[in-house]
């Protein structure tokens, strides 16, 4: 609808001048009443933008309802047992036992696969980009189940696990992170809101934060687009988003 209102627009101004300018050179019109007339051009196709616009971001929020929809409507693929475990903590011994997954049948991603890992243990899984890595962490998390065999925490099948009770227990540091739009501490409180400042402090101490958001001048509560305020990468950030620390 829009390109019809900008040919009509133009179209129009086109005749007023073309016809106008030809009575203003003959002298049966003042040029005042074709600028005069320009002007009651732009006056009348205004409400007509301003209506294809409302019909543009009305179309837009169909296609975006829409789509949410679908998401809202889909179903997971790993089930939650209806007599899951749920421990309130867990040590974090780890098990994997012949596993076998793939994305696609015909591309498996870990054949066979068995390790150990005790609890307090630290352990470096290292390898080229496709070896399976982020595979087996997304097994340890349920965002995925083995083909084959099985991955036991606590001694425990994963899949026995309640949803809730497992991730609660896990820690994630992504390769790609997400900052919400909001200060330090609120994105430290997204995965427990009700936490206290002191464990908002303790989390930032964990994850090696605290240092670097400390040297802000406003601590936890600096919006989160200047949060890396105390590296350069951050400052460039900040600088980028004009932040200040």
């Amino acid at each position: 609808m829009e390109p019809l209102v900008e040919g009509a627009m133009a179209l129009s101004t086109v005749l007023v001048v073309w016809f106008g300018g030809q009575r203003v050179l003959r002298g049966e019109l003042p040029i005042e009443d074709v600028v005069a007339f320009l002007f009651y051009l732009v006056n009348f196709y205004q409400p007509i933008w301003l209506l294809t616009d409302v019909n543009e971001a009305w179309q837009q929020g169909i296609a975006s309802i829409k789509r949410i929809d679908e998401v809202l409507r889909l179903e997971p693929e790993v089930a939650e047992a209806p007599d899951a475990i749920t421990p309130t903590r867990l040590a974090g011994e780890l098990h994997l036992a012949h596993v076998d997954f793939a994305y696609r049948p015909d591309q498996p991603v870990l054949h066979d696969v068995s390790l150990s890992v005790a609890a307090g243990q630290t352990l470096a899984l290292v390898g080229p980009t496709g070896a399976g890595k982020s595979t087996i962490v997304s097994l340890l998390a349920r965002f995925y189940d083995p083909q084959r065999g099985q991955v036991l925490i606590d001694g425990i099948d994963a899949r026995q696990l309640g949803l809730a009770a497992l991730r609660r227990n896990l820690s994630m540091v992504l390769q790609d992170v997400f900052l919400f739009n909001g200060n330090v501490r609120e994105n430290i409180r997204f995965g427990k809101p009700a936490a206290s400042d002191a464990e908002v402090e303790t989390a930032a101490r964990i994850a090696n934060a605290h240092d670097f958001t400390s040297a802000c001048r406003k601590g936890t509560t600096r919006r989160s687009a200047s949060v890396a305020c105390g590296s350069p990468a951050g400052r460039n950030s900040a600088s980028r988003s004009r932040g200040r620390c």
